[in-house]
């Protein structure tokens, strides 16, 4: 380790342990556990403090967009990736994320359904010396509230309509590269509907023969 502990703030000292626990937990039961890799403390602490280690959806959607390079992963199980995928995506495990020898300068961005695995991900790259990696703040749920399904309050602010009318177009965008969207937007900001009442059938009276 390149620094000591003791001198980090409390902020980076908190986003660091969040970080190496998930570390461990998924090296624990990794083939690569016997693998020696050197970790810089200080600078996976800066990274998680100043949120250098991920990006927002309407980054990576104009990203895509306008055709930069970059990789995006999906950390997903495949039957999931199947229903329904970030546009350009690759699906992959993570053993097989750690055994592909890419360039450590390519621009990687990570997403699992809601970040934790990622996050995951993410630290072990950063292990391997990757410098240019990033996960999906929010993961796929905030692709799909950000960009898919956009929605503003009547008591938004011009700043937030601005926001909403920049993300409403990528959603317009993002609906015509997939035409065969299946995502179900009910669970982001459809309403649940009202219980069904049930008219109890009155009661006849007994009739003998």
């Amino acid at each position: 380790m390149n620094t000591k502990f003791s001198s980090f703030s409390l902020n980076q000292r908190l986003a660091l342990l969040a970080g190496l626990l998930g570390f461990l937990a998924l090296v624990a039961g990794s083939p690569f556990r016997n693998q020696s890799v050197t970790i810089d403390l200080k600078e996976l602490a800066r990274a998680i403090e100043s949120e250098n280690d991920h990006i927002s959806a309407d980054q990576l959607a104009e990203w895509i967009m306008l055709k930069s390079p970059v990789r995006v992963i999906d950390l997903r199980d495949s039957v999931s990736f199947l229903t329904y995928h970030i546009p350009t995506a690759e699906c992959m495990t993570m053993e097989k994320l750690l055994e592909e020898n890419t360039s450590k300068d390519g621009k990687l961005v990570l997403y699992s359904e809601g970040g934790i695995h990622a996050a995951q991900a993410w630290m072990l790259l950063k292990a391997k010396g990757h410098t240019n990696v990033y996960t999906l703040k929010g993961g796929l749920t905030s692709w799909k509230e950000d960009i898919l399904f956009p929605a503003v309050s009547g008591a938004a602010s011009p700043e937030e309509r601005v926001l909403f009318a920049r993300r409403k177009a990528l959603s317009e965008y993002f609906r015509i590269v997939t035409p065969s969207l299946q995502v179900d937007s009910s669970a982001v900001h459809r309403k649940p509907k009202p219980p069904v009442k049930v008219k109890a059938e009155r009661e006849r009276p007994w009739e003998g023969c």
